[in-house]
């Protein structure tokens, strides 16, 4: 093998090396950020928390406040509905209380609420439990932020990497 040719053979490993070193330092650091930036699961605002409904045996949700004594979806499979072109959610059954996942915009992230559904008194009394909104913009920016650690632990490797190789001549 000729000696230009070894050298960009050597050339390429490093950089292969450097490429997955790299892409494993980011899935560290995003998995890191998204599991402990994750947006906190409280009751936002009750004017935000919307309720599922039942009308004309079809889902629709209206604000918490507004609700009296309306039929209640209630958890038994996942259902979809929609309340005008922009604005469509998912209804999820998770044990006996219902997680509504709610698009304001196309694009948009969405709002999630979970609450249960308290049978014994009449009419049946909605228990709120927990929303949170802004987990896919957060976890965009934990992946921009893993990126930019990554970068850093690579240089940070690749440092001492160097400095142990030039100590310890083979």
């Amino acid at each position: 093998m000729s000696d230009r040719r070894r050298y960009w053979l050597q050339k390429v490993k490093k950089i292969a090396l450097k490429t997955l070193v790299l892409i494993f330092y980011w899935g560290l650091a995003t998995g890191a950020l998204t599991l402990f930036l994750q947006p906190e699961k409280k009751i936002i605002s009750v004017d935000l928390f919307q309720v599922c409904i039942l009308e004309n045996d079809a889902p629709h949700l209206i604000r918490y406040q507004d609700y009296s004594s309306q039929p209640l979806c209630m958890p038994t499979q996942k259902r979809e509905g929609s309340n005008g072109r922009y604005h469509s959610f998912e209804i999820y059954p998770v044990d006996d209380q219902l997680e509504i996942t709610e698009w304001r915009d196309s694009p948009g992230d969405p709002f999630v609420y979970r609450y249960q559904i308290d049978n014994a008194s009449q009419p049946p009394k909605v228990v709120l439990l927990w929303s949170y909104y802004g987990g896919m913009a957060r976890t965009f920016s934990n992946i921009l932020l893993g990126l930019f650690i990554a970068a850093i632990l690579l240089k940070i490797t690749v440092y001492f990497y160097v400095k142990k190789s030039r100590a310890c001549p083979k």
